[in-house]
């Protein structure tokens, strides 16, 4: 969600990206060609902002990008409320610059944006009443992407964005920590407004049975493609209401991680038949138990599965045989499977997988794999385009010489483990096994 801190100052124009060392130095060098101008991790003046706003030579630019600058404290909304000048603009990011009620109701002012597509409004300060302005702007009938995760929108703003009819080319829609309860969630999911909707964000807020219900019996987003309603309070019947829908076919990302889905919510959606593209499921963070994840690994819809995130579901021994033993996922590169209990039994079971030539991350980390569970998953010779290895278990130094020994993961880029078991001399002997000597990675040393 949102973007990083990350200092930059860049200006592209058709032919070339240009970085630059100074704010001075870009607003130098801004011209009738630039297209694209960033400006990020920068406080700038008063005077540097209005420079920019009032360039005469940024008659064709395209995408503007002021990001973790400070705008609020200089007046800088007022002045790009002024811009007469940005006319074929489509992108406007304003990332983490304070903005509350009064400077966004000064951008909002401005009626020479009519072809923006893309507005970036995250890690701001937009309440309820800020986001009255945006939803009601008149101009912005042509917006593809709204960005509104880490605000301050709660359930009155939520139902604020729900009832829009205007933004009938909304494509995505990021609402994530936001403190949006079910009210809100009921709200959005009522829309039918957003038949070209293809990814909302929901992450990081309060949703519950009724807040699902809502998003799942959503019939207009017939071109949905990624979903995320992670880290919400969604148990075993909003899952199944999420299952329900028989609309969304695109749907090529689901991330349910970090909810309260149990076994029962994880067996419906192991008989999902609907999601046929589905590249990417999330459901980390849910006790979804044994029998939960045998039902995941009898799936036989998601042929196009690309990720999966297990991580601390508590599926143990048989829930993993299950995951394992599926032989539909041959696009599978990504699976987590950290702290699932899954013992050298376990391990075992993965380590005989055959069907995942394309894999390139597995994270086994504290799952109580000894070294005979080491040497199996040693022995595995499918796993040819393996990237990342996460095993951190007490598998000691046999269990290291058995993985660090495997000649097919030529790909091998990163490689972690507990070194704390290993004496030194043992520690030198890995450091300068050639397979590895660019991808290990102890730690606890």
């Amino acid at each position: 969600m949102g973007g990083d801190l990350s200092k930059e100052l860049t200006i592209r124009t058709d032919k070339e990206l240009v970085k630059y060392e100074s704010v001075r130095e870009l607003l130098d060098n801004l011209s009738i060609l630039s297209k694209q101008v960033t400006l990020g991790g920068f406080t700038l003046t008063e005077a540097e902002v209005t420079e920019i706003v009032h360039s005469e030579s940024l008659a064709n630019v395209e995408e503007i990008t002021i990001k973790s600058s400070s705008l609020a404290n200089v007046g800088g909304a007022s002045i790009l409320a002024s811009n007469t000048t940005w006319q074929k603009l489509k992108k406007l990011d304003l990332y983490n610059n304070s903005l509350g009620v009064q400077e966004i109701e000064a951008i909002t002012q401005n009626t020479t944006w009519t072809n923006l597509e893309e507005l970036g409004l995250s890690r701001n300060q937009i309440d309820p009443h800020s986001v009255k302005f945006i939803e009601s702007h008149p101009s912005w009938k042509n917006l593809k992407k709204l960005q509104l995760d880490w605000n301050q929108l709660g359930e009155e703003g939520a139902e604020v964005i729900g009832k829009n009819v205007t933004w009938d080319n909304l494509e995505e829609l990021w609402l994530g920590q936001n403190q949006i309860e079910d009210s809100g969630a009921v709200a959005i999911g009522n829309n039918t407004t957003w038949k070209n909707l293809k990814k909302i964000d929901l992450s990081f807020n309060g949703i519950r049975e009724k807040g699902a219900e809502a998003i799942g019996q959503n019939v207009t987003w017939t071109n949905l493609e990624e979903l995320r309603l992670d880290h919400n309070q969604i148990d075993d019947t909003g899952a199944v209401l999420i299952e329900s829908n028989s609309f969304w076919k695109n749907l090529k990302k689901l991330d349910l991680g970090h909810n309260k889905i149990e076994e029962k919510g994880a067996e419906v959606i192991g008989r999902n038949i609907t999601w046929v593209n589905l590249e990417d499921l999330g459901l980390g963070g849910n006790k979804i138990g044994e029998l939960g994840a045998v039902a995941i690994g009898n799936n036989t819809t998601w042929k196009n599965l690309k990720r999966l995130d297990l991580n601390e579901t508590g599926i143990g021994f048989q829930g993993v045989e299950a995951i394992v033993q599926n032989t539909t996922w041959v696009n599978l590169e990504i699976l987590g499977l950290y702290n699932n209990e899954i013992g050298d039994k376990g391990a075992m079971a993965t380590g005989n997988n055959t069907t995942w030539k394309n894999l390139k991350t597995l994270n086994l980390n504290s799952n109580n794999i000894g070294p005979a569970g080491a040497e199996a998953i040693g022995k595995n010779i499918t796993w040819i385009n393996l990237e990342e290895l996460h095993f951190v278990n007490p598998i000691g130094y046999k269990g290291v010489v058995m993985l660090s020994n495997n000649s097919n993961w030529k790909n091998l880029a990163l490689f972690y483990f507990e070194a704390k078991q290993l004496r030194n001399e043992q520690k030198r002997a890995v450091k300068s096994n050639a397979q590895l000597k660019k991808a290990i990675q102890f730690i606890n040393c």
